[in-house]
């Protein structure tokens, strides 16, 4: 799910590059691998995160940020359900 996820922001980041050249500068023109920084992270994050993107009025970027949330959250969801299970497991050891 991490690797979907991955593949969607870099598709979303792409996206921006190409289509909405100055949104995608205001959050520091993010890369996947070359212009990766924290803040520029935490920038695209919270793009997604507080659905940003529903505002611009353009429904392939809408479609984009939307399929990126749900990634997020199933991500998140994943990541926590397994650090539970592994708590738990080293708890009745």
């Amino acid at each position: 799910m991490f690797a979907l996820y991955m593949f969607a922001i870099w598709r979303l980041q792409t996206f921006l590059r190409e289509h909405h050249r100055k949104l995608w500068g205001n959050l520091g023109s993010p890369e996947v691998m070359w212009n990766n920084t924290i803040q520029n992270g935490s920038s695209l994050s919270r793009f997604i995160w507080e659905r940003q993107y529903a505002t611009v009025g353009d429904m392939e970027l809408e479609r984009r940020g939307r399929l990126c949330r749900a990634l997020l959250v199933g991500t998140a969801g994943l990541f926590m359900s397994f650090a539970i299970l592994a708590v738990a497991w080293v708890v009745t050891r």
